[in-house]
């Protein structure tokens, strides 16, 4: 095994819970390692389906709250998993596609690109990542906010000058 020290590792995620179930075992490995880890949560999570029981049952009391619910369990699965830093871009949940939450005011789906590369970016550059985790802006998802621009920030700033294609920067320019 290789010393772990000093390496760091950084997830950008759409939604509170992404995190945890896209690499919540790759986060806690890292941890266990000494690797330190960061994740970028892009939107509050606000629009989410409420599957715990008791909150459904209570969905008309709950849903106003969800953003702090969400968040508060993202800090708690944060802490056992073993994440170093935890940063929220505070964008609003664009729900899924085609819906009528695509075009709210605040939804990251209508987000300005180009300010939302400058956050990620303030993020890589502070915490220097050896390895970045995010989507690649090319899958088919139901929600617009995981399929193009949680992904596009991270290629954006990878070649600043190239146009933001996935092939592009795989492609190396």
């Amino acid at each position: 095994m290789t010393d772990a020290a000093g390496l760091r590792l950084l997830a950008v995620h759409a939604h509170p819970d992404d995190e945890t179930i896209t690499m919540g075992g790759l986060l806690a490995q890292c941890a266990d390692r000494g690797i330190a880890t960061a994740v970028i949560c892009c939107t509050d999570g606000k629009l989410a389906t409420i599957f715990d029981p008791e909150y459904a049952a209570n969905e008309a009391e709950v849903r106003p709250r969800l953003k702090q619910i969400r968040e508060a369990e993202l800090r708690q699965a944060g802490a056992i998993l073993g994440v170093s830093e935890l940063h929220f871009l505070e964008y609003g949940d664009s729900g899924m596609s085609g819906t009528e939450s695509n075009h709210a005011p605040g939804a990251f789906w209508q987000a300005d690109m180009d300010e939302a590369v400058r956050r990620v970016v303030a993020h890589l550059r502070r915490f220097r990542p050896h390895v970045v985790v995010t989507y690649d802006g090319t899958e088919d998802m139901a929600t617009p906010t995981t399929s193009r621009p949680t992904g596009s920030p991270c290629w954006r700033w990878r070649r600043p000058t190239t146009p933001c294609t996935p092939t592009s920067a795989r492609a190396g320019g």
